[in-house]
């Protein structure tokens, strides 16, 4: 329960760094800034994330919410953010909060953390994340994410959607990137694989499937990869 706090924790802090980092440079008050920070967010918290709350011991939050302000402190996250382009790309134009969005065409619907409309001509989707960044551009299974945002973004505005954000909010390290064509090609891959599972096609095993783990073993009858599959596979 402690780390899934201290996710939410970090997701609530990408969406005020914009903010943060602007009252910031207005005021310059740092150790004033953190501490009201985090108590902002520990209070949202309470609201936002009341169901995953409950059964959390105020003594547990109370230790957390220390934990992070000594967080922010020493990885000078709020710092970090301000000589972001992303960060300030958000300062200048805003952004939508977890904007929720459904494709007819491709009967599916998602909700972009944050959406960043850039003097009306441009939309662009920014996903947050708690774990660690790559060393360069972002993970592959985020470009996929970003696509399929992509999607819903150009169906829901009759746009062309170029590029995304990507915030490993714990490193502070904020990336940008083009969505590619073979991304576009992954997601709408992996989009049918969810459709044929949930029509009740089990999918292929891999090499090592952990087959005696899973509760549907009794009533599956999938075999391995063929090699043509194996060939065809994106």
């Amino acid at each position: 329960m402690r780390r899934m706090t201290e996710k939410m924790l970090l997701r609530e802090l990408a969406f005020k760094l914009p903010e943060t980092v602007k009252e910031l440079a207005d005021c310059g008050e740092k150790e004033e800034v953190i501490e009201n920070l985090a108590q902002s967010i520990m209070e949202d918290l309470r609201y936002v994330y009341s169901d995953n709350l409950r059964y959390i011991d105020d003594n547990i939050l109370r230790e957390i919410h220390r934990d992070f302000i000594e967080y922010m402190k020493r990885s000078q996250i709020i710092m970090k953010s301000a000589s972001s382009e992303i960060i300030k790309t958000e300062i200048k134009h805003g952004f939508i909060r977890e904007h929720l969005m459904f494709s007819s065409k491709l009967r599916m619907s998602g909700c972009v953390d944050k959406m960043i409309e850039i003097d009306n001509e441009e939309k662009v989707p920014c996903i947050i994340r708690t774990g660690k960044s790559p060393e360069m551009g972002v993970w592959a299974s985020d470009r996929a994410s970003l696509a399929a945002y992509a999607f819903l973004i150009e169906e829901s505005y009759n746009i062309t959607v170029s590029r995304g954000f990507v915030e490993y909010i714990r490193d502070a390290s904020f990336r940008a990137t083009v969505i590619r064509r073979k991304d576009r090609a992954v997601a709408l891959h992996a989009l049918k694989r969810v459709r044929a599972i949930k029509s009740g096609k089990f999918p292929e095993k891999g090499d090592h499937a952990p087959c005696h783990l899973c509760i549907f073993s009794e009533h599956c009858n999938v075999k391995g990869e063929t090699l043509l599959s194996k060939l065809l596979r994106l």
